[in-house]
């Protein structure tokens, strides 16, 4: 019953998710690990 009442994403979803939100995501994670590594250092 799970995976027929969870809505499916399609191909130009999952696109516009991943351009919107994940790639900011992981820039923002590579930012933030060099600013941490500067600070302990």
């Amino acid at each position: 019953w799970l995976r027929v009442s969870y809505p499916r994403l399609r191909e130009d979803q999952l696109q516009k998710l991943s351009w919107t939100l994940l790639v900011p995501l992981a820039l923002a994670q590579i930012a933030l690990t060099g600013v941490v590594k500067v600070v302990i250092s």
